[in-house]
């Protein structure tokens, strides 16, 4: 199946996700990328897990805009140290003084993994050229990140 899909022309490239209604396609993104994605279900999760056995404990994700964002992690501590370096690791600016934490119970943190605690933050925040961003670019929308969580 990938391959008769690789073999249809490209269709839009890359998608960067909004809080805020559809896709958009950055400009900095070239327009004839494939249109490619996957998935993996439920059962197909375990059997990675299985495989890949990740540590949990070393996993955080955060999905940020121009003003705002938000970070998930099951380790307080990670997710503590992941915003404290989100300037110089992400390019994001958190403004301190809005910055909300909160314990989430039986979370989705990821589409098909469900942990029993995971630590949320949310915030204000600011955008600035010199962050790494996704493959060294600056952030150019919403774009989710994953810390690397490999044992």
């Amino acid at each position: 199946m990938l391959e008769a899909r690789l073999q249809l022309p490209p269709i839009s490239g890359r998608k960067i996700y909004k809080k805020d209604g559809p896709p958009i396609l950055p400009p900095a993104i070239v327009r004839n990328a494939p249109d490619l994605t996957w998935e993996l279900s439920p059962l197909g999760g375990e059997e990675w897990e299985s495989s890949a056995q990740p540590d949990w404990n070393r996993f955080a994700t955060i999905l940020s805009d121009p003003e705002s964002g938000e970070m998930w992690s099951s380790n307080f501590d990670l997710l503590m140290g992941e915003l404290g370096w989100c300037r110089e690791l992400e390019g994001v600016v958190i403004d301190r003084t809005t910055l909300n934490l909160e314990v989430l119970h039986d979370f989705a943190i990821t589409y098909w993994k469900v942990l029993p605690v995971v630590h949320h933050a949310n915030f204000r925040c600011s955008w600035v050229d010199h962050g790494m961003g996704i493959n060294g670019r600056p952030r150019t929308g919403m774009v989710p990140n994953v810390v690397d969580f490999s044992t």
